[in-house]
This record gives C-alpha cells, structure tokens and sequence, in this order.
C-alpha cells in the first residue's frame, strides 16, 4: 500500500521573542485512493524545561483520497529555543497507525 498519509507541510516561525503567541499549521495528504480517518499528535520540547503535549484542531477527520487535511493549533514561546514533533496517523479500522512524523525548531 505504500505511505497512506504524509505530513506535507508544517507552517510556524523560525524565530519568536519570549512570551510570543504563534499560530502552527500541519497539513497532511491522503495518499491512498479512499477516505481515511487521519490523526496529528503533536509535542513541544522546552530546552530546559522538558516535553509538553499539545493538542491540534480537529482531534481527528475523514479526508478524502487525494485531499489535503489542516490541522492547526497555537504555542507560547518561552525563554529559549523550542522544538516540535509531530506524528500523522491513521484508522485502519481497528487502530490508529502512526504513518509520518516531522520535527521542527523555533529560535528565541
């Protein structure tokens, strides 16, 4: 079947100032020839300070074979640099499988 689903595009800034707020946008494409029930989980890393997981908006969606889904939500930014990871997944009917991941870095 190949990879069903892949994370495309990932939108947020290469640098903020501390106490900024930033919009993040995750766009993932559904490769296969149907409707699959697609996923983003995503988590941000505040050197020094650990992980923290975060949701995106919508939890999850039926995206048509071919189409292209956005999921979005928003962060802070601390006193240093932050990174992100994110994992695309998808229902195969009886779990969600994890098909694509990105990592991102934003700058303070």
């Amino acid at each position: 079947m190949g990879i069903p689903i892949k994370i495309t595009d990932v939108i947020i800034p290469e640098s903020a100032r501390t106490g900024d707020a930033f919009g993040i946008e995750v766009r993932v494409r559904n490769n296969f020839w149907n409707r699959l029930w697609i996923a983003v989980a995503g988590r941000v890393y505040h050197y020094g300070g650990g992980y923290t997981g975060f949701t995106l908006s919508p939890d999850y969606v039926s995206v048509d074979g071919g189409a292209t889904q956005l999921f979005t939500s928003s962060c802070v930014m601390g006193s240093g640099p932050i990174s992100f990871e994110f994992w695309a997944y998808y229902w195969d009917g009886f779990k969600w499988v994890l098909d694509d991941a990105s990592d991102i870095l934003v700058v303070h």
